[in-house]
């Protein structure tokens, strides 16, 4: 931002709560003109005198000329008046009955002139810019009162590097100093009391950042975050298993491969009785209902009744007479 060509002004920022309301405002001009460029909200103002094109130097000395002039001012109300076209800018007039604004901007003139500086001679103005165009001015402004307590300096590089916003370079409160009248200063002077400002702003900012490397180096460090632990993997139920390896392990079960070796699971037959050969000790003139063939029906196995005791005791078939 410290360049030749860098654009700066005086001026007194609009304060928020009537920002809002002058940006219905520009909504109202924007919607009977769509070619209305409104003027952000933030940057909206009242400009008290324009610096033009400056160098860094002699924003310094701006800046100490604004600090000599808004000692002696205290603060005052304003209010607005109706919307006017100022060649291309659609401009909300200010009302100044008292003449306190006049008083300041005059003061901050003769400041800035003792201080080498090229003003515009034309009779001042008050207004607050709202935007560029042409749109119809029928519309009711609002009217608006604020109190004057701040006066700022602002800087912004034009053309050729777009998107840059206002800066703040200088700010200083209205104080109830009563005035005094201003001298001439020398340039000698004039250029000392600007190299010491300059010292002196080089020197607290140096001692800022020192502060700011010490309480950084003073802060207690972070422990290091301990590795996550893996997630352990769950435990698959049963009824997750899938229905192939049931109806494997169930066949397993049955044909005994899990409960014995292969040569003694061989033997067994269905429900884990021993196996029969149909031909081991088989008489050859056995007649086809003897009850060595394996394919033969088996015997039913006798029913044992309960005592009234506990024991139960092997009921024995009744003979036939």
């Amino acid at each position: 931002m410290d360049r030749a060509d860098t654009q700066s002004f005086i001026g007194i920022m609009v304060p928020r709560q009537q920002a809002s309301d002058l940006g219905r405002l520009q909504s109202s001009l924007r919607s009977g003109d769509a070619r209305f460029e409104p003027i952000p909200q933030r940057w909206l103002n009242l400009t008290l005198d324009h610096l033009g094109p400056v160098d860094p130097a002699a924003l310094e000395a701006a800046a100490l000329a604004c600090a000599r002039m808004v000692n002696t001012h205290p603060p005052f109300t304003l209010r607005t008046s109706g919307l006017r076209q100022l060649g291309s800018i659609v401009a909300l007039m200010i009302d100044d009955p008292d003449g306190r604004l006049t008083q300041l901007r005059t003061a901050l003139h003769d400041q800035l002139d003792a201080y080498g500086f090229t003003l515009d001679a034309r009779p001042f103005m008050p207004h607050i810019a709202l935007g560029r165009g042409t749109p119809a001015l029928d519309i009711t402004a609002p009217t608006l009162a604020f109190k004057i307590n701040t006066v700022r300096m602002l800087t912004h590089v034009p053309a050729g590097v777009p998107g840059l916003p206002w800066q703040v370079r200088w700010k200083g409160d209205l104080g109830s100093a009563p005035q005094v009248a201003v001298e001439a200063v020398p340039s000698a002077q004039r250029d000392a009391e600007i190299r010491a400002e300059l010292e002196a702003r080089v020197t607290e900012r140096a001692a800022e950042r020192a502060a700011l490397r010490e309480r950084q180096a003073r802060a207690p460090k972070p422990a290091p975050k301990p590795a996550p632990r893996p997630e352990p993997k769950p435990r698959r139920e049963r009824s997750e298993q899938p229905e192939r390896e049931r109806s494997r392990s169930r066949s397993g079960n049955r044909s005994g491969g899990n409960r014995s070796g292969g040569n003694r699971s061989s033997n067994r037959g269905p429900r884990g009785r021993p196996a029969i050969d149909p031909q081991a000790d088989r008489p050859a003139n056995a007649p086809p209902g003897d009850h060595t063939d394996a394919n033969a029906p088996r015997p039913k196995r006798r029913r044992r009744r309960r005592r009234p005791g506990g024991r139960s005791t092997q009921q024995t078939p009744k003979e036939s007479s």
